[in-house]
């Protein structure tokens, strides 16, 4: 499965932002670069309980997900309940964030100016290294979805709907790779706003938002697929396509 698969599973149902406040290895950062010994222990303690907001949010993601795939794997649930559900995740998101920026503020008030653009900087260093292992590991990859691919070969009768159905998913995998460019660039090292620990609480929850209508986007490509199923699949058709399809979810998001 390649990595933009996984990164829209991660992004849509879990925390999303992969590292605390958006940097690469902070702790590490923090360990090295901040001077006074008694404030790095601050710092690591903030840090923690930061790590148990992420733990306990992306805990209740995972009973999120198990309801998303019981709905999506009915074909009678429709567009506006799929739309429904993400609302609704989305607003736990949303109070999730907020808790987040507050920590955020916490911290950065004990770094200094100085260790501060140290941290970035080597944070900057990580994230190039992890983009280049990623982008490598893709290019090993195979083709994603193949077991979705063959039951829609198997299952679907005619080819102007094994066209439209295969299409679909062609224009779901697309979009990932168009919402992994999107959500790697919520980073200190690309956004001027997460680099400045002085900005406020409200300048990084409009990030928030940009970050969650990405998000929106995300989702709405799987419903798109499911639409395109249902339109193009029987009720004898479709438990096995959607088997083997949301299978192959349930694997990318782990």
């Amino acid at each position: 499965m390649i990595p933009a698969l996984i990164a829209l599973l991660t992004a849509i149902f879990f925390g999303g932002e992969g590292n605390i406040f958006y940097v690469d290895d902070l702790e590490k950062g923090v360990k090295k670069h901040v001077e006074n010994k008694e404030v790095r222990k601050e710092i690591k303690k903030d840090l923690k309980s930061t790590e148990k907001i992420f733990k306990a949010f992306n805990k209740e993601r995972k009973q999120d997900f198990k309801e998303f795939i019981e709905l999506y794997n009915n074909q009678q649930t429709t567009s506006k309940e799929l739309n429904s559900f993400f609302e609704t995740v989305q607003n736990k998101r949303v109070e999730h964030q907020k808790q987040i920026v507050d920590k955020r503020l916490l911290v950065f008030e004990k770094i200094k100016d100085g260790e501060w653009e140290a941290i970035v900087a080597s944070s900057e260093t990580v994230s190039e290294k992890r983009l280049a292992k990623a982008k490598k590991k893709a290019k090993l990859e195979k083709p994603a979805f193949p077991k979705t691919r063959k039951a829609l070969e198997k299952h679907i009768l005619g080819a102007d709907k094994l066209n439209n159905s295969e299409e679909a998913l062609d224009d779901f995998v697309a979009s990932l790779l168009e919402l992994e460019k999107n959500l790697i660039a919520v980073n200190v090292n690309e956004d001027k706003i997460l680099a400045d620990k002085e900005s406020g609480k409200e300048e990084p929850l409009d990030i928030f938002i940009k970050e969650n209508e990405i998000r929106h986007s995300g989702f709405e490509t799987l419903i798109s697929f499911h639409s395109h199923l249902k339109s193009n699949c029987s009720p004898e058709q479709w438990p096995s396509i959607i088997k083997a399809f949301t299978k192959e979810l349930e694997t990318s998001s782990r």
